[in-house]
């Protein structure tokens, strides 16, 4: 979660029939309401949100509970709008070296 240019930005995890989708919802921190709403990931969830020059940049999973392939994906924070999308190849919670932390077992 992070506020910034008057706005509320958080993950938020619902759940669809039998499976979970990760969001990014904008909130206007004046009045309460709801800015915008987008789907980011399904399965494992968000691994970071970032706002910074209009935009948000997210971790996410956007990999089957079995792979856990993480994506980078920026949205306008003016809009939602998904402006890109980057397959990172990697499961980031399984994954060693400087992307992970540098922290290498």
């Amino acid at each position: 979660m992070t506020v910034t240019d008057g706005r509320l930005y958080a993950g938020a995890e619902i759940r669809e029939r039998k499976s979970y989708r990760d969001r990014v919802v904008a909130f206007d921190l004046a009045s309460g309401s709801q800015v915008w709403l987008e789907n980011v990931a399904v399965a494992g969830g968000l691994r970071a949100l970032d706002v910074t020059g209009g935009r948000v940049t997210v971790l996410a999973d956007r990999g089957s509970r079995q792979d856990s392939l993480d994506e980078l994906v920026v949205l306008d924070a003016a809009t939602g709008e998904e402006k890109e999308s980057i397959d990172t190849g990697i499961d980031v919670d399984r994954h060693k070296g400087e992307l992970a932390g540098g922290l290498d077992p």
